[in-house]
Order: C-alpha cells, then structure tokens, then sequence
C-alpha cells in the first residue's frame, strides 16, 4: 500500500513513473517503487508536501489519481493499518484530488478577479494620470489667472491716471477759459489807466497852478473861486 501512496504522490509530484504494466499479484498497477524511494531520501521531501502548490493540479493529474482512489485498500484504515506514517499521506493525496473538485469553480472566478484587478489598475493609474493632468491644468489656470488679475490691476492704475491726467486738464482749461475771461476787463482797465495817465499831467499842472494862486485863501473862499 505505501508504493501505491507514493505513486499518487510521484503524480502530484509530475515525477516521471514507470511504464504502465500490470501487478498480477495485487490485481493492479505495478508500482514505481524507485523513483519513490528518490523522493523520499530528498531531506526536503516533508518540505515540499507543506508548501506543494495546489493550484497547479489539473484534469489530467487527478485523472491519473483516481484508479488509485478506487482500489479497495486505499483507505486511511488500510493505510494506518500497514504503518501509520502514511495514512496521512494518503490522506492529503485524497485531500488534494478533493481541493481540485472545489478550485476548478474558483480558478474561472480567480482568472476573473485577476483580469478585473488588471483592469482596477489600469484604471487607476489612468485615474492618477488624469488627476495629474487636472492637478497641471489647475496650476495653469490659477497662473493665467494671476497674469489676467496682475493685467487687470495695470489697466485700472492706467485708468487711474488717465483719469488723473485728465481732471488736471480740465481744471487747466477752466483756468485758461477763466483768465481769457479776465483779459478783456484787465485790457479795457489797461486802456482806462493809460487814459487816466495821460491826463494827469494835465490835471497836476491845473492842480499846482490852483494851489500856487490859492494857496493863501481859506476853504471858503477856495470854493468861491471855483465857481
């Protein structure tokens, strides 16, 4: 019985095996015996039957398990029977075969939350790209912006003294208009003293003259002389 657990295992194992021929003595398959004992003088055989990959089990393996399964003294008794340091091997080969059973309905749901993993990824990194791509537009929007608020204080600060310039220019204009208002009273006042000039030379003259003859003569009889 422990050659026949050990040719599951050497299937488990895709160890190769000895041609298929017939054990009359038993009524079944001869037995790689051999290849058996390799694999069980390797120091890490107990290693690999810990962390053996039972992912990797396909149709075919648990195909070639199964005569094996059916021979009426591969049980956990016979086994425990014959030594019972290997009805727990040929408890996990069983457990291996029965994992398959399970696993080939969720292998089809792996590869899909496989390939919808790939397509979150893809997504997020398109997701990243694109949020880099807003974080630039942004950045570039908020310096156009700038430019436009800078411009826009230029402008005013134009407009500003402009319209400085330009309440200066009325204010002057206001004064031209006032003072050519005042050149036509400061002309005719000019031509008014240059009359009063002229005629007061005469008038000193009669007014030396009056007070030279008068002179002596009170206020009364000034006025008397004057008429």
């Amino acid at each position: 019985l422990i050659t026949l657990i050990m040719d599951v295992v050497l299937i488990l194992f895709r160890r190769r095996m000895n041609a298929v021929k017939p054990d009359p003595e038993r009524q079944f398959l001869m037995a790689s015996w051999e290849a058996s004992l390799k694999v069980m003088a390797d120091t890490g055989f107990l290693n690999k039957i810990v962390r053996y990959q039972a992912d990797l089990i396909n149709a075919e393996t648990v195909d070639l398990m199964i005569p094996y399964f059916k021979y009426p003294l591969y049980t956990f008794e016979a086994a425990k029977a014959a030594c019972g340091n290997v009805a727990g091997l040929l408890q996990w080969t069983k457990a291996m075969a029965q994992f398959y059973d399970v696993n080939k309905d969720v292998l089809p749901l792996k590869a899909n939350l496989a390939r919808q993993q790939k397509k979150l990824d893809i997504a997020s990194l398109q997701r990243e790209e694109a949020e880099q791509q807003l974080m630039a537009k942004e950045k570039e929007l908020a310096q156009v912006q700038q430019e436009f608020d800078d411009a826009m204080s230029k402008k005013q600060a134009v407009l500003d003294d402009a319209k400085a310039c330009q309440d200066k220019m009325d204010a002057a204009s206001a004064l031209i208009n006032g003072l050519a208002d005042e050149r036509v009273r400061w002309t005719d006042q000019l031509s008014q003293f240059k009359s009063e000039t002229d005629r007061l030379v005469g008038d000193v003259l009669i007014l030396t003259g009056f007070l030279s003859y008068t002179g002596p003569f009170n206020q009364e009889y000034r006025t008397m002389l004057q008429k």
